[in-house]
């Protein structure tokens, strides 16, 4: 099972339901309380207030609104191997160069220095600072991974993460044109980013690997080890 973006905004669609479902009860009881009225006509004051009530309700704290960028989720816990406790998605376009990189963070100082020098905008970068913030190194450790569309409708797609018999963590991410047949796209480099918090059940790993396939369909393969946790490029984009 793969989890894009669109998936991720799904796992808070539930949210935006139940909120539209309250506003729904809130419209019902308003216009039977003007249809009551012999002076009104049913477009007056019940359902002025029943649209201001639900505007006011469908832009309050669900952070799913509006698009289906930098939205957080978590996967089914039967999609998680064993070992791993759960992890949640923060995807973002912007930022970063036009080369595929990787990195594993073990402490917030290391992701805050790492992702200070991408080009974000305010709020964007606001986000991302949150989310680090949010992450528990005790128990977790934060993986980011960049690449670049060639259009802009290209997404990047992470699949599900991988804890091999050596304790190993395997990460894989592509970068996919996320169009329909009939969507035109603009033809542009899109920068893709994508922060992955890994919570693990027992002990941290300190090896593993992730796989990233760009825009052009190349594969560039990164390794990180040692209780530093650097990442270094192991060549596997040139086969």
């Amino acid at each position: 099972m793969t989890y894009t973006r669109r998936r991720v905004l799904a796992a808070g669609s539930l949210a935006g339901l139940v909120s539209v479902a309250g506003c729904l009860e809130e419209f019902d009881a308003d216009a039977g309380a003007t249809s009551d009225d012999p002076n009104g006509n049913g477009d007056g004051n019940g359902n002025d207030d029943a649209d201001g009530n639900e505007s006011d309700d469908s832009d309050g704290d669900d952070p799913t609104d509006g698009t289906d960028r930098g939205e957080t989720g978590e996967p089914d816990d039967e999609a998680l191997p064993d070992g791993i406790d759960g992890y949640w998605v923060y995807s973002y376009d912007g930022g970063g160069t036009d080369e595929t990189d990787a990195a594993v963070f073990s402490d917030a100082a290391e992701a805050e220095r790492a992702l200070e020098d991408e080009d974000l905008p305010d709020d964007e970068r606001s986000d991302v600072e949150a989310f680090v913030d949010e992450t528990a190194f005790e128990t977790d450790r934060l993986v980011w991974i960049h690449t670049v569309g060639s259009n802009a409708c290209y997404d990047l797609e992470l699949d599900p993460l991988e804890l091999d018999d050596a304790d190993e963590l395997r990460v894989s991410a592509a970068a996919v044109d996320a169009s329909s047949e009939d969507e035109a796209c603009a033809e542009m480099l899109t920068p893709l980013n994508v922060l992955v918090r890994v919570r693990f059940e027992d002990e941290i790993p300190s090896e593993g690997s992730i796989t990233v396939t760009d825009g052009n369909g190349d594969e560039h393969g990164f390794a990180y080890a040692s209780e530093s946790e650097s990442v270094s490029e192991d060549g596997s984009d040139s086969e």
